[in-house]
C-alpha cells in the first residue's frame, strides 16, 4: 500500500489545507461505502457504479491510489453485472478505507 506516499503527496499539494480536505474526504467516502454496501445488498448494479464512481473521484483527488483502483474495478463490474466479484472487492475497498483512516 503507497498510501503514506499519497499523503505525503497531498500535503505538498493543499498544505495547511490538507488536515480538513482529509477529514471531509474521509467523511464523504464513509457516505459512499455505505451507499455502495447498500447497492450490493440489493444488487443494485446502477447505484453500485454510481457509488463507486463517487468513491473512485474522491479517492484520486486525494492520492489514495489503492481505494480509487478497487472503486474502478467494482465499477466496471457493476457494468458486467459480476455480482459475487463485487461483492468481494467491495469488502477490500471497506478494510483499505478502514487502514486509510488510521494513518
Amino acid at each position: 500500500m503507497n498510501e503514506p506516499k499519497g499523503l505525503d503527496l497531498l500535503v505538498k499539494k493543499y498544505g495547511d489545507s490538507s488536515r480538513e480536505i482529509l477529514d471531509i474526504y474521509k467523511y464523504e467516502t464513509k457516505i459512499g461505502i455505505t451507499m455502495l454496501v447498500d447497492a450490493v445488498a440489493s444488487s443494485d448494479y446502477k447505484n453500485i457504479g454510481q457509488a463507486a464512481h463517487k468513491i473512485k473521484g474522491a479517492s484520486r483527488f486525494v492520492f489514495a491510489k489503492e481505494i480509487e483502483v478497487l472503486a474502478q474495478e467494482i465499477e466496471y463490474m457493476a457494468e458486467k453485472e459480476e455480482r459475487s466479484k463485487i461483492k468481494s472487492k467491495t469488502s477490500e475497498l471497506v478494510v483499505s478505507f478502514e487502514v486509510f483512516c488510521q494513518l
